[in-house]
């Protein structure tokens, strides 16, 4: 598996070779023009192509059935991919001229959890926002059988065994196409009165989903990423799931994705951390600390942004969660 891998990164590398070449951004001023190029590449590498707005969810039916408690979505589209994996985003519309859309990515947690994905849906949506909901791939209603059987929803580390477009072993195109295809419906059912704000955030992976979405997708204008992250040296024991565990983070280090997220006027990243998680990204713990200078590298990474790169330290109840203190700081992020 190491060979391929290797084999797979190398061709890649062949292939694509701006990445390579020009080396790192981070810690480099650079103008926006750089960042382009850098996104193209890794839109290149994951998906085979740029993001295009011709993808679309394969089908999509009114649904009245409660996503997330207290709430009630107005469609839900499909999402078909190879190896017979089925991706499910639910729409939620406020009004018909809402002027924020936000995507709420759960990870790998569910909505009647106690995680507080309700009550921050239930918060942006009487702020007046539309709400595009997302699951990861295998998590929840979303489904794949990879040619092995009926469809599962046994876990998403089961991605390990497709390989990318362009035979990138990442294989993270089944985390980001549908959300890139269910943001293209969405804004597409807006034709000529566009939304004037789109934001992502999420818990966990759901957070770092958003981490690489705003980084490849130029039309996410604020990313909050709760707990979701944290850069390699950071770490000490806790490397993610498969998808974040890949050669992708060898060619574009978190720091960078930091940097692109927010790379234009207007564009905006806060990292938000919970000092008492009981999971990930703690001020202390065996799955990686950030550690007291944490504020200092945002400091450093914001500098390097044309946008704004923030963070709030949330001292919530130890439970991996998105508790008061995080739903605050994520809508005030928002804007909401």
């Amino acid at each position: 598996m190491v060979l391929r891998f290797g084999a797979a990164l190398l061709l890649a590398l062949v292939l694509l070779p701006g990445w390579a070449s020009a080396g790192s951004i981070v810690g480099v001023s650079v103008t926006g023009a750089v960042h382009a190029d850098r996104r193209a590449y890794l839109q290149q590498l994951v998906f085979g192509s740029r993001i295009s707005t011709a993808w679309l969810p394969t089908s999509t039916a009114a649904d009245q059935a409660s996503v997330w408690s207290g709430e009630t979505a107005d469609l839900k589209w499909t999402v078909a991919m190879p190896e017979s994996a089925t991706s499910y985003c639910w729409f939620h519309s406020t009004s018909s001229s809402a002027p924020e859309l936000t995507i709420i990515h759960q990870g790998h947690d569910v909505w009647d959890d106690g995680v507080g994905f309700a009550e921050l849906a239930a918060a942006i949506e009487l702020a007046g926002s539309d709400l595009l909901l997302l699951e990861m791939p295998g998590m929840g209603a979303n489904t794949w059988s990879l040619g092995h059987g009926p469809p599962t929803t046994a876990g998403h580390n089961q991605v390990s065994t497709l390989v990318g477009p362009t035979g990138f072993p990442a294989a993270l195109y089944p985390f980001l196409y549908p959300v890139a295809a269910c943001l293209n419906q969405a804004i597409s059912n807006r034709s000529g009165d566009p939304y004037a704000q789109i934001g992502c955030t999420g818990l966990s992976g759901g957070g770092g989903t958003c981490t690489l979405l705003a980084a490849l997708d130029s039309r996410i204008d604020i990313s909050v990423d709760n707990s979701g992250s944290l850069p390699w040296s950071l770490r000490t024991t806790h490397y993610g799931d498969y998808e974040w565990s890949t050669t992708l983070w060898n060619i574009a280090p978190y720091e960078e994705l930091y940097v692109m997220s927010a790379d234009a006027a207007g564009r905006a990243r806060c990292d938000h951390k919970n000092q008492n998680d009981s999971c990930c990204f703690a001020r202390t713990g065996a799955k990686g600390a950030y550690g007291a200078d944490f504020g200092d590298q945002i400091a450093k990474w914001d500098a390097e942004a044309a946008g704004s790169i923030t963070w709030t330290e949330a001292n919530d109840p130890g439970f991996h969660r998105i508790g008061v203190a995080l739903r605050a700081a994520t809508l005030s992020c928002l804007g909401l």
